[in-house]
């Protein structure tokens, strides 16, 4: 718009990241009696969906695809939502395929565990960030956006802490799945710390020291000394 780079400081669309922390390991002990309750061998390599079960979060295509991929492991759906009886009724007498109903925000640090990484292939309309990105990468999780995401664009380095696939398309979106389900344990830890590392540039703090950045800022160019606390 015209705008010069120097005039725009850094204010991201953020959460509180230090809400899905889990500095004494009980969220993760959480989602490992969670996998356990629903059938998920402990070693067994998990991909998580948590979010409406709706058209433009395309929950169809993401289950279509984790069933080309032709890989062992094992998909959860979390959520409820209009196209629920239709995923559940394609997925039926699946031992890889599982659900839970929608989770309050307090179980989802431990939701977002269940899995060793977390998709959200929206196709839109509609889908202007997806802060559940933010949130997956807060507790350390890879992701995999498709690109009407409006997040992707920013929080997802390729093959550094998650992947992007064009929305809509099943065969690219199974290749991705297949790399995450097989890639090498060392590969994915890698990427875990990276999408981890990555989120806190996107936190409360971060947004709160880039609206101070530009009140000062403009402050300043108008000769306006900055409130103090008394």
């Amino acid at each position: 718009c015209g705008l010069p780079p120097q005039r725009i400081p850094f204010a991201p669309h953020a959460i509180d990241t230090s809400r899905f922390a889990d500095p004494d390991g009980s969220q993760a002990s959480r989602a490992a009696r969670w996998r356990e309750e629903l059938g998920i061998p402990a070693a067994a390599r998990t991909v998580v969906f948590a979010g409406k079960l709706q058209p433009k979060k395309d929950p169809l295509l993401m289950l279509e695809a984790f069933s080309r991929c032709g890989t062992p492991g094992h998909l959860v759906f979390v959520g409820n939502g209009e196209l629920e009886q239709q995923v559940r009724a394609r997925a039926q007498g699946r031992e890889d395929v599982h659900f839970l109903p929608f989770q309050n925000q307090s179980a989802m640090p431990a939701v977002y565990r269940l899995g060793d990484v977390f998709a959200l292939p929206s196709r839109g309309p509609g889908e202007t960030w997806g802060l559940a990105l933010n949130e997956a990468m807060a507790c350390g999780r890879p992701v995999i956006a498709g690109s009407k995401v409006g997040g992707a664009r920013d929080l997802v380095a390729a093959d550094i802490n998650g992947w992007v696939f064009e929305s809509g398309n099943v065969e690219q979106l199974a290749a991705i799945l297949r790399k995450a389900l097989t890639c090498d344990a060392t590969v994915l830890a890698a990427m875990a710390v990276a999408a981890e590392r990555e989120s806190a540039r996107w936190s409360v703090e971060a947004a709160a020291a880039g609206i101070q950045e530009a009140v000062l800022r403009f402050g300043a160019e108008r000769g306006v000394a900055p409130l103090t606390s008394p």
